[in-house]
């Protein structure tokens, strides 16, 4: 296998199916807001005035899109 220096993707076949791997999360998903008083001690009681929103509205819409409803079988991101 392997493939030439000048070797180009054009993106997945229509039967591929696709894992995508970030390192943000997407806007909205309950790993990307912060509501602890203190993010740095999960068992500390209490909430924040204001939750951190920490997510990406860019990887919200690609994950709505129509190519990724389709073939995508899993998302997964963290640190």
């Amino acid at each position: 296998g392997g493939g030439s220096a000048g070797a180009s993707f054009d993106g997945p076949g229509p039967g591929d199916s696709l894992l995508l791997l970030s390192h943000c999360g997407p806007a909205g998903a309950g790993t990307t807001v912060v509501t602890a008083a203190d993010p740095n001690n999960p068992s500390s009681p209490g909430m924040r005035r204001a939750p951190i929103l920490s997510g990406s509205h860019h990887l919200s819409a690609l994950l709505d899109s129509r190519l990724l409803q389709r073939q995508c079988v899993a998302v997964v991101h963290g640190h």
